[in-house]
């Protein structure tokens, strides 16, 4: 077998990057064509009942994914190693899953409001189950972006042609909902089956859990607490508000969960390498990779940030349509909150690496707890914008704690001053690409496709102009390949 290890973190990027891409550019087709059609209302049920699953998948998913992979890392080496910690982990993910079932069932029962939500209920539990089957930890542990991006094309492939093909009018909702849970069901399913490739994975009657429990618990508090804070805003509005309010602000948080999958590309494929060179006391290089993400994300981020503030109409026109232009206020408030979100991530893994969850868990509880108290507050008056001021203000609390606690300020004190003044000149340049565009056209997606195209011209500039060392190690990582080839 392949060994992994071997495999630059450029390429994993570039291929984690290309399903994140795919995964943002598969919406933006379907999204436009699914909310017209289903309408704002049946768009706000289905999201509605999703913010109530989400908390089971958590209870299922019991936070195994963040500890499998950090634990895991140390034993890819040895498949024997690798089967015996799968196995265990595994069949405490099916017993938390089972009992996540059964409190899912007893909730539907006694809730009346989920009832009346019928079969789109049912549906969306399936959810719960593809969690656990997905063992996405296993490919992460082992950097096969190779294969987790082909399944993913052809799985989604065939779920577009589906919901085109049959989601056709407003009563249709329920239908599409089947088509986008179970497409993931069964992508889930092949990787279950998939994994045989490198670990064999069975349910044991002794799962050493006394050694798991601990770290699982404490992520798992700690994805409860990230949960509350960014999904609760959706089901406190279906419960103070009304299904139009969250069908308005399930726009804005897609578009800005699209855009933070994105950004988030860059972190997701580094965490097996920081933790193994952290495992392995490889500091230098630990603090060294630190750097390169830090950098990475601010390269990415700040141009992103200023666009989807700057056209956030245009954006939601494009993407839903008229009908929805109230959620571009609460998109301009939520790409405020993308700056926080990407840097509260960073330091959080970081934190997660360095076996220091118990941080993170406090970080996160007092901001689920300083979210529900301001959604409370806030939803009756102001609807969607509350909500989205609410996991801004959430977002930069977790930032500011886990930055703190990660000391990055300290590891970053000696930052390239030229560095700082991209940072600055891209975004003004964006501002002005985007205002220029908006000025010189009135068709949305003009507007926005010429904006990307001015910013990336400018910002190509500008690395040009002070040799910026990420488009260096770029053009040399190229040349090299291309030598070779």
């Amino acid at each position: 077998m392949k060994n992994n290890k071997t495999i630059s973190l450029k390429i994993n990027a570039a291929l984690s990057a290309t399903k994140t891409l795919l995964s943002a550019i598969i919406p933006l087709i379907v999204f436009p064509y699914v909310t017209r059609i289903i309408g704002a209302v049946n768009y706000g049920k289905i999201n509605f009942v999703a913010s109530i699953v989400t908390y089971f998948t958590m209870i299922a998913g019991l936070g195994i994914t963040t500890y499998a992979v950090r634990e895991g890392a140390a034993y890819r080496n040895n498949r024997v190693q690798c089967s015996k910690f799968s196995s265990q982990i595994f069949t405490i993910n099916i017993i938390s899953t089972l009992v996540s079932l059964m409190l899912f069932i007893l909730t539907v029962l006694c809730w009346k409001k989920l009832q009346d939500y019928g079969i789109l209920v049912l549906v969306q539990s399936l959810g719960i189950i593809s969690t656990t089957i997905s063992v996405e930890w296993i490919y992460t542990i082992y950097e096969d972006y190779i294969y987790i991006t082909k399944r993913y094309v052809i799985i989604q492939a065939i779920s577009i042609i589906l919901v085109f093909v049959l989601v056709r009018e407003q009563n249709d909702y329920v239908l599409y909902s089947t088509i986008t849970v179970g497409s993931n069901f069964i992508a889930n399913l092949f990787n279950l089956i998939h994994s045989r490739k490198y670990v064999d994975i069975k349910l044991l009657k002794k799962t050493d859990a006394a050694r798991h429990l601990k770290s699982i618990l404490i992520m798992f508090c700690n994805e409860i607490s990230v949960q509350i804070y960014v999904n609760s805003d959706i089901t406190m509005l279906g419960i103070l508000n009304s299904d139009y309010s969250v069908g308005i602000y399930s726009v804005a948080t897609k578009i800005y969960a699209i855009i933070k999958r994105i950004v988030n590309t860059v972190l997701t494929v580094t965490i097996p390498r920081l933790a193994n060179y952290y495992g392995c006391e490889r500091i230098k290089a630990y603090d060294e990779l630190q750097k390169k993400i830090a950098r990475a994300l601010l390269v990415i981020t700040i141009p992103i940030i200023v666009g989807l503030f700057s056209l956030s109409n245009e954006i939601v026109e494009i993407i839903s349509g008229p009908a929805y232009t109230d959620a571009a206020i609460p998109l301009k408030i939520l790409s405020v909150s993308l700056a926080f979100s990407v840097c509260a991530t960073f330091a959080g893994n970081l934190l997660l690496i360095e076996k220091k969850e118990s941080k993170v868990l406090m970080s996160t509880s007092v901001a689920a707890a300083i979210n529900i108290a301001l959604n409370l507050i806030m939803i009756p008056k102001f609807g969607a914008s509350a909500a989205a001021l609410t996991t801004a203000i959430s977002e930069f609390f977790v930032m500011a704690v886990n930055i703190v606690n990660s000391r990055l300020g300290k590891r970053f004190n000696n930052i390239d001053r030229n560095f700082i003044v991209e940072i600055f000149l891209i975004t003004i340049l964006t501002y002005i690409a985007c205002i220029s565009a908006r000025k010189l056209f009135a068709n949305a997606i003009v507007v926005v496709l010429l904006a990307v195209i001015i910013t990336g011209i400018m910002t190509l500039a500008v690395f040009v102009f002070f040799k910026e060392p990420l488009l260096n190690e770029t053009l040399q990582s190229l040349k090299k390949k291309l030598a070779k080839g």
